[in-house]
């Protein structure tokens, strides 16, 4: 199932299909001019000009957008700018977390899946340690 996940990233063909299925949102919780101006979400809030309770927008792409000087754009990128290597690993915490909550032991599993799904070497490193 997370090959196939893997896969389905990896061949999305569409602007449409990238805008509706790898969007991440979040919603503000404070007013925008309470984010410092380095933090993603009040770079974000600026940019769309929202502001408490209103949801912002954006997508991982791999080189540095001219709107953000991030690697996240609030515009839709193509398949080749996008950052895959983001959301595999965002999948595989999610993953890792329902795991854990479901009481099984993760040792050696993530390090496993990790080797399986994502070519890494030791000079290597993406997803977050739990």
């Amino acid at each position: 199932m997370l090959r196939e996940s893997f896969s389905e990233l990896e061949h999305f063909s569409n602007k449409l299909e990238i805008e509706r299925e790898l969007k991440f949102t979040q919603r503000l919780r404070k007013p925008v001019y309470e984010y410092h101006s380095s933090v993603r979400t009040g770079i974000l809030a600026n940019l769309l000009e929202k502001d408490k309770g209103e949801e912002v927008f954006w997508f991982e792409v791999i080189q540095k957008d001219n709107t953000t000087n991030k690697a996240f754009s609030i515009k839709t990128p193509t398949q080749h700018e996008l950052n895959l290597r983001a959301y595999k690993c965002l999948l595989l915490d999610k993953l890792y977390d329902t795991l854990e909550i479901t009481g099984i032991d993760l040792i050696g599993i993530r390090l496993e899946l990790l080797q399986n799904t994502l070519p890494i070497n030791s000079e290597t490193y993406c997803c977050d340690q739990k």
